[in-house]
């Protein structure tokens, strides 16, 4: 009896001791999970548990950013303004009349009183003709009435009135022909030539445009709610667009011509349009810059100035829930990050200005995997 008591203890305490070993081998396989990221009693807890990540950090750094204003136009002669003339003319005939010398071809720069096209004067040439005989009639009346001893004042009065009006339709005569000499009224270069020798002049359509090409302006359209930021006079970027980058020959040999160049606000339109909200602004076209009457170019005009800013890359930047900024501060020796809230301001060249409680100049923040961050985090900052 005693023995079977003995065995059956030994049995029971063998099938604790082998249970105990399979739960110890069990807990060992199947640890369980760590508590949530912000489920422990203090920050060192609330890291303990995350992932490490690698990132990339930058500084925290104090510039000047601007604001801009972006705007696109066409290219256009500068109109008559300031006591200054128009940069282009049309020149039209006064009536249809028949073409002959043409004495520019499109693309000519002409000067300033250089002749360019002449009318025929045959009509003219007999017109003058024949007010000169008429004149010479007038005058042989007057001289005989004169001459005469019993002529009546009246007679007189009326040879006199006749010479006049035969001098007066001389006169009119040799207008018509020094019209039918046409000259340049400025310095510029033919753009279109719309008359041929031995065709007739139409006086709906310029017969020849000049424009002086070293006067054009770039007219572009800007929302009249942002017209308060801007001042004729300033200085602004005119960009050459992408199509119109010069292209290296190979790559040992780079281009080097610029792809923006400096221009001035020479108007501004006072007056919005009501439907599109829209303004007019007129900006100096660079002649370096060789652009076509037509043709599409932009700009950008300084609107604003934040000197002596706190900034960050705009990489950096992250939205929480809330869709609050804020950006990943890199702390204990680029081993931690933590979320910090900012205010954003301008951004300029993949900077951002920021403002926050605390930021200072010579942070790190996180930049290259600042999106994938929780709030709280240990991070590893990549070589």
């Amino acid at each position: 009896m005693r023995d079977k008591r003995l065995f059956r203890f030994f049995l029971q305490l063998a099938i604790l001791l082998l249970s105990v070993g399979l739960l110890h081998h069990f807990w060992q396989a199947n640890p369980p999970p760590p508590p949530p990221v912000g489920g422990g009693d203090n920050d060192e807890d609330d890291v303990k548990y995350t992932p490490t990540v690698l990132v990339s950090v930058a500084p925290v750094t104090v510039a000047t950013l601007h604001g801009y204003v972006m705007a696109f136009g066409v290219v256009e002669p500068a109109p008559a303004r300031g006591g200054e003339a128009a940069a282009s003319a049309a020149i039209r005939v006064p009536a249809s009349a028949l073409v002959a010398e043409v004495n520019c071809i499109e693309g000519q720069h002409v000067e300033k009183g250089q002749a360019l096209f002449k009318l025929d004067g045959r009509a003219v040439a007999a017109a003058i003709d024949r007010a000169g005989r008429q004149l010479a009639l007038a005058n042989d009346n007057l001289v005989r009435f004169k001459q005469a001893t019993d002529v009546p004042q009246q007679f007189l009065l009326a040879a006199q009135h006749d010479r006049d009006l035969a001098q007066a339709a001389l006169d009119a005569a040799d207008a018509q022909e020094a019209m039918l000499n046409f000259a340049s009224p400025l310095p510029g270069t033919v753009v279109q030539l719309n008359i041929r020798p031995g065709e007739l002049a139409d006086p709906a359509t310029p017969a020849v445009e000049i424009v002086d090409l070293s006067r054009l302006v770039i007219a572009v359209n800007i929302p009249g709610w942002q017209l308060r930021n801007i001042r004729t006079g300033e200085e602004v970027e005119v960009l050459r667009a992408a199509k119109d980058a010069v292209v290296p020959a190979s790559a040992a040999t780079p281009a080097t011509e610029p792809s923006t160049f400096t221009g001035k606000v020479v108007f501004i339109d006072p007056q919005v349009d009501p439907t599109t909200g829209m303004a007019s602004v007129d900006v100096s076209a660079p002649p370096e810059m060789n652009l076509r009457l037509g043709q599409f170019a932009s700009v950008r005009i300084v609107s604003e100035e934040h000197k002596d800013c706190l900034t960050v890359p705009a990489i950096s930047l992250v939205r929480d829930a809330g869709d609050h900024w804020g950006v990943c501060l890199a702390v204990r020796e680029f081993t931690r990050a933590f979320r910090h809230p900012v205010k954003v301001g301008l951004t300029e060249a993949g900077r951002a200005e920021v403002e926050g409680e605390g930021l200072k100049a010579g942070e790190y923040v996180v930049t290259t995997g600042a999106q994938a961050l929780p709030e709280q985090s240990r991070i590893e900052v990549s070589k």
